[in-house]
């Protein structure tokens, strides 16, 4: 009987296959990763949008001021004593070097909340005060801001910072 000794182990072949498929694995999760903190990011710019409109309409309605603070370190807004935490994935922030406002960049951003004392006054007669709220991933790789601006008739406006078109706003509609 012929006696035939195999090696064990692993081809060259096998080794390389597997690493291919496993860097195809990794690379796919990172890319759903990314796609899911902007989708979060960005239903979070559009719950807290919607909530400064309906306060907005409360304050109409009423005749009577209303007022929404925030709390930028617990990553927290609150309204009327409803309090509303922002997701794991977002915080109220800014990125390094970016210019604001939105409607005209000309300065470094600083603050997250630009807003006085961190507190948004809605008005009776559906006047809002000015300022803007930034607000990134803590990856800090996307970036919206939304703003009520001095005006007679004040309105909200939600942006999005485009890095890679030379570093611009871009209203969102």
């Amino acid at each position: 009987m012929l006696n035939c000794n195999r090696n064990k182990g692993f081809t060259i072949v096998e080794i390389i296959i597997s690493i291919a498929i496993l860097s195809l694995i990794i690379t796919l999760l990172v890319v759903n990763i990314n796609f899911l903190n902007r989708f979060i990011l960005r239903s979070e710019v559009d719950k807290l949008a919607s909530t400064l409109v309906y306060i907005q309409r409360c304050a109409i309605l009423n005749g009577k001021d209303q007022i929404l603070e925030f709390d930028i370190k617990n990553r927290l807004y609150k309204f009327d004593e409803k309090i509303f935490k922002l997701p794991r994935q977002v915080e109220f922030g800014f990125c390094q070097d970016v210019k604001g406002p939105p409607s005209a960049p000309s300065l470094v951003i600083k603050f997250p909340v630009t807003f006085k004392n961190n507190k948004i006054i809605f008005y009776g007669d559906g006047i809002i005060d000015s300022g803007t709220i930034y607000i990134t991933d803590l990856r800090k790789q996307f970036m919206y801001a939304i703003s009520s601006g001095v005006a007679q008739t004040s309105y909200i406006r939600k942006y999005i910072y485009n890095f890679s078109d030379t570093g611009k706003w871009a209203l969102i509609k």
